[in-house]
């Protein structure tokens, strides 16, 4: 794409697209370039990884934490998505959500469990595998929907690597 065709957005920037408009919000965490934008005409929130993602129909609210991950900062999105009051939360590969209150409750809730299981695991001196194993123990929901499902474990391991991570910097700065 031509450098000229490239727009910077701004945090709070609103886009005006011929009578609808959408505003920009900056939402870090998940990545540190992640945003949100907002359409305030249908209270519509369209986000990215920011949320997480749901593992099937109703399934469990998984956060979304690659490297260099920061849950502190995702809830703090999560929150500023929330105080949007949106309608309609449209979760980017995983649809559109008509209950947000109920799935901002639900990754709030998980994103908290599994910052403080990494705490934990860095604090005892333990590997990444050892808070699979203690997730799979403590998130009863989570175990419940995974257990024999192929691949499953990988997918956990490569969720809780950004919150492993974190905690050992945080220890160790």
């Amino acid at each position: 794409m031509p450098k000229n065709r490239i727009q910077i957005s701004s945090d709070h920037e609103i886009i005006n697209l011929d009578g609808a408009s959408l505003e920009i919000h900056w939402t870090p965490g998940h990545s540190s370039h992640s945003q949100c934008y907002f359409e305030p005409d249908s209270r519509t929130v369209f986000v990215g990884d920011a949320v997480g993602h749901t593992m099937g129909d109703g399934g469990p609210v998984i956060p979304v934490s690659p490297p260099p991950h920061n849950p502190l900062q995702a809830l703090e999105s999560i929150d500023l998505i929330r105080s949007l009051r949106p309608e309609i939360l449209c979760v980017a590969h995983f649809g559109a959500h008509k209950e947000p209150g109920i799935y901002f409750d639900r990754i709030s809730s998980r994103t908290r469990l599994w910052m403080r299981l990494a705490e934990r695991i860095v604090d005892e001196g333990m590997r990444l595998d050892d808070l699979v194993a203690l997730t799979m123990k403590e998130d009863q929901e989570l175990a419940d929907h995974i257990k024999g499902v192929e691949g499953a474990d990988h997918s956990l391991k490569a969720s809780l690597l950004g919150f492993y991570l974190y905690a050992k910097w945080v220890k160790n700065g």
